[in-house]
């Protein structure tokens, strides 16, 4: 293309081969403008010589190109040789450059093999660590179930002494007041300047005690009187022994959960059976339920009111479960009864709403979770009963006597959705 230039700038050279014209001003040569300059070499003889006589140093040319400018004798079959050479070169280059590729491939996926290996070993050896681990978890569970029943018989021990200790205390007590009672009789009918000391019951003066008989009275009293203190100091000791026994209820009773005793006698009512896959305690278990006819429901009072509206008082907490309730049996034929334990002095909490249901306060020193089992006793078995609470005992007696049970959580979730 330089020489194409040159000759086309002066004007005694001969013009440039006319498929090159259109080329001569670019400064980026496309691919059919090389296409063209070998098209022009090959064809024009007299400008391949002017590009000839244009070079300085043929001898730096490459094969290909001298071959194909010069055109020595047998150029085409060197050329065509020297293209087959190049097309093996290349051939083999591509495959040692796939080979190359295919290599490091390899060499990838076994590093990353390696790695797999690695990592499976230390997946192993924490999993051996877990299982050891979960072995020495196992063996204190064990340990700590042990000790907590032998901390249960200890309390069972501890309960039935303190009981026994009760008993006797009782009867000491009882002794104890019916011996002072005669001593302080007899201490009365003996005492000096007393009427009834100095005369006989009949009222003749003649039958007096005398002086034998006032002294066998006092020694009757003296030995009284000491049974009196004996009595005394047994009950000290009975006391302090109660004190002892329920001192060390109270330090056994945190970290031992008693298992619940179970009743002698079966039910002969039958807990409801819901449709596949619905259980008890959840919402549809309790829609469902509460959609019999008849059912019974007994509420645990305060051990709904105390999960669903712990910031309010007491009062509060029942006038809004009561409310609550009561929006609840609005939509339901069930009979339902909320159970609350009584105050202090056994007396009737007042309470600011209407009894949309049946209400009930137990007596001083009655819980409400004795009250709900007392009902389930005296419910007709044939009625199907729920109670609703999340205490355990409660929940346990409740199976026992054949009722349904379900949480205090599903009653407020049941609540507040519907």
């Amino acid at each position: 293309m330089v020489t194409a230039r040159r000759d086309a700038a002066a004007h005694d050279a001969p013009p440039p081969p006319a498929s090159l014209r259109p080329y001569l001003k670019f400064a980026k040569f496309p691919e059919k403008a090389m296409l063209a300059v070998v098209s022009s070499l090959n064809s024009d003889e007299e400008f391949r010589g002017r590009v000839v006589e244009a070079l300085k140093k043929p001898e730096d040319l490459d094969e290909a190109s001298r071959l194909f400018l010069l055109r020595p004798d047998g150029w085409k079959e060197d050329l065509s040789a020297l293209a087959d050479q190049h097309a093996e070169d290349s051939e083999r280059s591509g495959k040692k450059s796939a080979e190359m590729d295919a290599r490091r491939k390899l060499a990838g996926v076994e590093a990353a093999l390696e790695k797999s290996r690695f990592e499976l070993g230390e997946s192993r050896a924490r999993a051996n660590v877990a299982e050891r681990e979960l072995a020495d978890v196992s063996r204190e569970l064990n340990e700590v179930k042990a000790a907590a029943a032998v901390l249960s018989e200890e309390l069972d021990e501890a309960s039935g002494g303190r009981q026994q200790a009760i008993r006797q205390l009782k009867a000491s007590e009882v002794l104890a007041t019916t011996r002072l009672s005669k001593i302080r009789a007899l201490e009365s009918s003996i005492r000096p300047g007393s009427t009834e000391s100095n005369a006989d019951p009949s009222g003749d003066p003649g039958n007096a005690p005398g002086p034998d008989e006032l002294a066998r009275r006092a020694t009757e009293l003296a030995a009284r009187e000491s049974e009196v203190d004996l009595a005394e100091k047994l009950l000290r000791q009975l006391s302090g022994a109660i004190s002892d026994v329920l001192s060390e209820l109270g330090r056994l009773r945190p970290s031992v959960a008693l298992p619940q005793k179970r009743s002698a006698v079966a039910s002969p009512r039958r807990a409801l059976r819901l449709g596949r896959g619905v259980p008890d305690d959840s919402r549809q278990g309790l829609a469902d339920l509460l959609s019999h006819e008849p059912i019974c429901v007994f509420v645990d009072g305060y051990n709904v009111s105390k999960s669903a509206w712990p910031q309010l008082s007491i009062a509060d907490q029942r006038n809004q479960l009561i409310a609550m309730l009561g929006r609840m049996k609005g939509r339901t034929s069930a009979d339902v009864h909320l159970v609350f334990d009584g105050d202090s002095t056994g007396a009737r909490p007042n309470v600011s709403v209407p009894y949309p249901v049946r209400v009930h306060f137990t007596e001083n020193g009655v819980e409400a979770d004795d009250r709900i089992l007392e009902f389930l006793d005296d419910l007709d078995a044939r009625t199907p009963a729920l109670v609703i609470s999340s205490d355990r005992r409660v929940r346990d007696g409740s199976r026992e006597r054949g009722a349904n049970v379900v949480s205090s959580r599903v009653l407020i979730e049941f609540c507040r959705r519907t």
